[in-house]
């Protein structure tokens, strides 16, 4: 209540009253013009010597600045609290899209490179991926591959989520097998297959 009364006070009454001080000097000029004023404070060494004409424009000048000027200080008040609730917000947002992207299913394409020192007949090779979800157990997952157009292997595998962790295992016909180097956290996608046997 005593908020909105200063508000109303300092942003309304104020202006309101400076311009009718103006408006009051303009329409009482002449009458005004002939009263002289003096004005001041000895003990400062302040003193303003002129009409009473003068006196109330300035007082009415100033009087509606002063509204416009305490409006102005509000309203830079008012714009770095918004400024500050908005980085709030935006830190927040990346918060919860964080969360979000723990929650969302990724289908993932994997390019398979063996060692160059092994000759691979990738049409020759069988694809297995154990993938172990939070933490669970892997469990078997067979990928569907694809081979490129320079004879590389892809494996493409569905409804992982942020997080998972994957073993892909490659077997040709032979005795051959290989493995991915390491344990793979969704969402990586470059294998370094070695030699496991």
């Amino acid at each position: 209540m005593e908020t909105t009364l200063q508000m109303i006070l300092f942003y309304i009454v104020l202006p309101l009253v400076g311009v009718a001080l103006m408006v009051f000097a303009f329409v009482f000029g002449k009458r005004l013009c002939q009263r002289p004023v003096d004005f001041g404070l000895t003990k400062l060494g302040f003193k303003l010597t002129g009409d009473a004409f003068t006196f109330l424009v300035l007082l009415g000048f100033v009087m509606a600045m002063a509204g416009g000027y305490l409006n102005y200080q509000q309203y830079e008040t008012k714009v770095a609290g918004l400024e500050s609730k908005l980085e709030l917000a935006n830190a927040e947002l990346s918060t919860v899209s964080n969360i979000l992207d723990g929650f969302r299913a990724y289908a993932v394409r994997f390019h398979l490179c063996f060692p160059e020192e092994d000759s691979v007949d990738v049409e020759d090779i069988t694809v297995q991926a154990y993938i172990a979800k939070g933490d669970g157990q892997s469990q078997l997952y067979d990928p569907e591959t694809m081979i490129g157009f320079s004879d590389d292997l892809w494996v493409k595998i569905d409804n992982l989520s942020h997080g998972d962790k994957l073993n892909i295992v490659a077997f040709d016909s032979g005795d051959k097998s290989w493995e991915s180097s390491g344990v793979i956290e969704v969402p990586k996608s470059r294998l370094e297959m070695r030699r496991a046997r």
